[in-house]
């Protein structure tokens, strides 16, 4: 990898390992110390080089650090060997609700009586080491207005996929499940929708959506964390009276010269 490095501690132990002339050269791999210098304090030296590998998704192959020296008469000495076993680890899935603002959450607004309005339109994953997802999930956290609160989705996204739609009406919970690309699981989280249905929503409480994605590494798979949170302020409008008469059934007509009946009503 061109992200191997192995240079100096960035905390030096002595005035010798701070003061050394060096070079690392990241496209040969290699690290060059000028100075002439006695054979302990060269092997003091030696010893504090170190390696590291910023990569996110490194190879699993063994490297190999080879050391040479120079004496003070330019005469090469012998190569000196060291394996270095390089083991890659999962890296989880990130999340982001809106690629379009800082951050990895999401804000938006829902108005009484008005259509459902898109959660994650601009839903945005990454995964360094993987590109498959096993499953994702949005749930709204505190569904104030029971029963009339729901996430809903494109069903026409799931098409061409292996992506397996559920949804749990009692957590109020989009569940999807199945291997497919990540951008698959992209596609379709965008169309999620919340919608809430009460003509007297609570518009104190905020909803809070999660989503929640796993990467496709078996047993080693990983969830984002944090998960990305959609944060949705509910909007109430005020609405106009209604008025319903009821007629009185045994006295449905009006004959010349009865007392007025009139009907029952209901506001």
């Amino acid at each position: 990898d061109h992200r191997d490095l192995h240079s100096f501690p960035t905390r030096r132990s002595s005035d010798l390992l701070s003061s050394l002339s060096h070079f690392w050269d990241a496209t040969t791999g290699i690290l060059t110390v000028n100075s002439v210098m006695r054979i302990e304090e060269w092997e003091t030296v030696i010893n504090n080089i170190f390696y590291i590998n910023t990569s996110k998704n490194p190879t699993g192959e063994a490297r190999t650090i080879e050391s040479s020296c120079v004496d003070h008469e330019n005469n090469l000495g012998p190569v000196s060997a060291t394996s270095m076993n390089l083991i890659p680890v999962n890296d989880a899935p990130v999340v982001d609700s809106n690629s379009n603002t800082p951050g990895i959450d999401n804000h938006i607004f829902f108005t009484e009586g008005s259509a459902a309005v898109l959660v994650s339109e601009f839903v945005d994953i990454t995964d360094p080491d993987s590109t498959e997802l096993m499953w994702c999930t949005a749930q709204i956290l505190n569904d104030a207005d029971e029963g009339f609160e729901k996430l809903e989705l494109d069903l026409a996204s799931l098409q061409g996929t292996n992506i397996v739609f559920v949804y749990n009406p009692i957590t109020q919970t989009v569940h999807l499940d199945g291997a497919a690309t990540i951008a698959e699981y992209e596609s379709v989280l965008s169309t999620v929708t919340y919608e809430n249905l009460d003509n007297d929503p609570d518009t104190d409480i905020k909803r809070s959506i999660e989503i929640i994605c796993s990467d496709n590494e078996a047993d080693e798979s990983l969830t984002n964390e944090p998960s990305s949170i959609v944060t949705i302020v509910v909007e109430g409008v005020n609405d106009p009276p209604v008025v319903q008469i009821f007629a009185n059934p045994a006295r449905n007509t009006f004959t010349e010269g009865d007392v007025p009946e009139i009907g029952r009503a209901h506001v």
